[in-house]
């Protein structure tokens, strides 16, 4: 059973005298993708693969357009107000037909869905499109059009990389990539993500990737993003409603890890534990707290009450429109 203190500071003050505050200025996380799915040129527009293992970009042996789409939750796991440094995607590309072909990232600027279409096979040919599905015409199948059949897209690209024989690939960090990333956190409703774009003037040069329902966990795609955390959650705020001198001891940790923090005003608090991918693995609180220091300690276990893996692990804090994340390492 999992044992959770939440405790004044006065208790423990002889304790933390020899603590030191970890820099929380950079963080860098890794982010699963949110949606993903594949346009397929067709006259009808009823052809998609919201729910397959694989996504596609390039041109066909007979000519038909592939276009991947790809799209990131960024408001849910970086703090609101950090500043965007530096930006990658990584895939895995399964299978190829074709020899060295460019693939470029543009960001979109419609929304799209994921339906639950699931090609067959290799996947190539696609499936019959279902309610909410991304297709060749529509965002939204049946329901909403695209402003331009293939998608509705910036004509610049964010990135470009060169793909050729199997295995993984990495797009950033640029300029483009960072710049979109800054925007979707800022702005969370224009965060529609990227559309990936191949060799389209010339025949067979599709490029099949694994996409995030792939059963290999490995070979699904992966954001990472560092950025720097919003000067209002630093050491020494004292915002209504804020955090400060946030830390945790021991850390790495073996057996449990002590988070502690100042909460300058009464408020109500939640803090969780995630990992690398951003997935919520524990809520160690969630409710009121009165103002002044306060003390939670995590023993490394789940919510279902099973020991997590070693390796490293977020403290996500949030309290009014304050969001900390602290890095935390598990060890035997």
């Amino acid at each position: 059973m999992n044992k959770i203190y939440i405790v004044p500071i006065i208790m423990l003050c002889v304790c933390l005298v020899s603590l030191s505050l970890p820099g929380l200025s950079q963080n860098t996380i890794d982010i699963q993708a949110k949606m993903d799915n594949t346009l397929y040129e067709s006259a009808g527009g009823n052809i998609s693969n919201g729910a397959g293992v694989h996504i596609f970009a390039g041109k066909t042996n007979k000519g038909s357009i592939r276009r991947a789409l790809i799209a990131f939750d960024i408001e849910g796991n970086i703090p609101t107000g950090s500043s965007i440094e530096s930006v990658t995607l990584t895939l895995n590309m399964s299978k190829s037909t074709a020899g060295i072909t460019p693939v470029s990232l543009h960001s979109l600027t419609s929304e799209w869905g994921e339906g639950t279409s699931d090609a067959a096979s290799n996947e190539g040919g696609g499936a019959s499109a279902t309610d909410d599905d991304a297709t060749w015409i529509f965002s939204f199948y049946n329901i909403v059009s695209w402003m331009n059949i293939g998608g509705d897209f910036n004509s610049s690209q964010s990135a470009t990389t060169d793909v050729g024989g199997l295995g993984k690939y990495t797009w950033g960090s640029t300029a483009g990539m960072v710049s979109d990333v800054q925007k979707w956190l800022d702005n969370p409703k224009e965060n529609y993500g990227w559309i990936l774009l191949g060799e389209e003037t010339t025949i067979r040069t599709t490029k099949r990737f694994d996409s995030r329902e792939n059963s290999v966990e490995l070979n699904r795609p992966v954001l990472t993003v560092t950025y720097s955390t919003p000067s209002g959650i630093e050491e020494g705020n004292q915002h209504p409603g804020s955090f400060r001198n946030v830390s945790n001891f021991p850390n790495p940790f073996s057996d449990f890890t002590t988070i502690e923090y100042y909460l300058s005003e009464n408020s109500d608090v939640k803090v969780t534990i995630r990992n690398i991918l951003g997935q919520e693995i524990i809520t160690l609180h969630d409710g009121f707290q009165y103002a002044g220091y306060r003390v939670i300690s995590w023993d490394g276990q789940n919510s279902s009450g099973k020991f997590v893996k070693n390796g490293v692990y977020y403290a996500d804090l949030t309290s009014g429109d304050q969001h900390v994340i602290l890095k935390i390492m598990k060890t035997k």
